[in-house]
């Protein structure tokens, strides 16, 4: 049970994730050295709610059924720099993180970050 709630925090992170990658694009040009990626309780807030709606969808949590047996995925959550940060809530580090950054061109990734942001608040 420890090992799924994990992994339900580790795509609620990459939704995050992806979420905030989108808001930056889109930003005005931020100063030198700022932090647009925060890890204050704003972004623990932000992680814990879209935890909650993964859980609480069906169709979502058929999404990450189907992740959890996927090859790529499960080789991801071996890596010690990505647990670490999921377990920090370190999206500011995931976002630097290749391998990370390359599973989010995953279909079900993509489809459950979809799902993420349709559902309502």
């Amino acid at each position: 049970m420890r090992k799924y709630l994990f992994f339900c925090a580790f795509l609620a992170m990459m939704s995050t994730a992806a979420y905030c990658d989108e808001a930056d694009q889109g930003a005005p040009q931020q100063q030198q050295g700022e932090n647009v990626l925060s890890s204050g309780p704003e972004m623990h807030s932000e992680i814990a709610g879209v935890q909650q709606k993964i859980v609480g969808d069906p169709a979502m949590m058929q999404i990450v059924a189907k992740l959890m047996f996927d090859p790529e995925f499960q080789e991801l959550m071996k890596d010690p720099e990505i647990v670490a940060a999921v377990q920090a809530q370190d999206v500011q580090a995931l976002m630097h993180n290749q391998k990370f950054l390359n599973l989010m061109n995953n279909p079900e990734i993509r489809e459950l970050n979809d799902k993420v942001r349709e559902s309502p608040q």
